[in-house]
C-alpha cells in the first residue's frame, strides 16, 4: 500500500524558457498554452514510466516523498520488498511491527529493500513493514527533458493536422480516410518512448 502524505505540487519537466525554445518562440505570447501542454506531457510520460499512482493524486517523475506499507509474516516472509517508486533517492525510515530499524538492519539495491541480519541478507518475517523514502528527482536530468522536449515538437507538428488522415480527395465531392497503425498503443512517440527505455526511466516492475 502507498501513499503520499505531502504530494509535490511541481510535476513539470521543462521550464516555461525550454517550452519556449522547444517551441521555436521568443516571449510571452504562448505560454499559457505551453505551461498546459508542458503539464500535460509531463503527465503523460509519468503514466508512459510506469510510476505508480496513489488514489486521485497525480502520479510524477519529480521528487515526491511517499510511504509504503508491505504485510509480512507467517506465509508471507519475503527475501525482499520491491519498492513501488523509482529511483530511491533516500530512505527516510523502516518500521519493522513497532520498531524503528536502524540503517545497518537493512540495505537497498535500487529499489529492493533487503533485511539485513548482520552483514547477511535475511528475510523480513514480522509484519507490517513500513518503508517512508524520497523517490523522483529534485533536478530533471537532461535526457530526460529532452525527452519531453520532442514530445512536446512532435506535439506541436501533429496539433496543426489530423496524424490519422490518410487520403483526402477534394474534386468534385470530399472524400477522407483515415489510417491507424494496429501496432501503436500508446500517445508517446516511438523516439520519446525509445530515450525514455534506454534512459531506465520506465518502472518494469509497473507492468508485471
Amino acid at each position: 500500500m502507498l501513499t503520499i502524505p505531502s504530494p509535490n505540487t511541481d510535476r513539470t519537466l521543462l521550464t516555461i524558457a525550454e517550452l519556449r525554445a522547444a517551441a521555436g518562440v521568443s516571449g510571452t505570447s504562448r505560454d499559457t498554452e505551453l505551461t498546459a501542454l508542458g503539464g500535460y506531457i509531463g503527465a503523460v510520460i509519468a503514466s508512459a514510466c510506469g510510476v505508480a499512482r496513489v488514489g486521485a493524486i497525480p502520479p510524477t517523475l519529480r521528487l515526491e516523498s511517499v510511504v509504503e506499507t508491505f504485510y509480512c509474516g507467517g506465509t508471507h516472509s519475503r527475501d525482499a520488498l520491491q519498492l513501488a517508486r523509482l529511483p530511491v533517492a533516500a530512505i527516510t525510515t523502516v518500521t519493522e511491527s513497532t520498531s524503528t530499524l536502524s540503517a545497518a538492519d537493512y540495505q537497498l539495491d535500487g529499489t529492493m529493500l533487503y533485511r539485513m541480519s548482520s552483514t547477511r541478507r535475511s528475510c523480513w518475517h514480522f509484519g507490517p513493514v513500513v518503508v517512508a523514502y524520497n523517490a523522483g528527482w529534485a533536478v530533471v536530468p537532461d535526457d530526460l527533458k529532452y525527452a519531453a522536449i520532442k514530445f512536446v515538437q512532435s506535439a506541436l507538428v501533429q496539433g496543426g493536422r489530423d496524424p490519422m488522415l490518410k487520403r483526402k480527395v477534394t474534386v468534385g465531392v470530399s472524400e477522407y480516410e483515415w489510417w491507424v497503425d494496429p501496432s501503436k498503443d500508446s500517445v508517446v512517440p516511438a523516439e520519446v518512448m525509445d530515450i525514455l527505455n534506454m534512459a531506465g526511466y520506465v518502472n518494469r516492475w509497473a507492468w508485471i
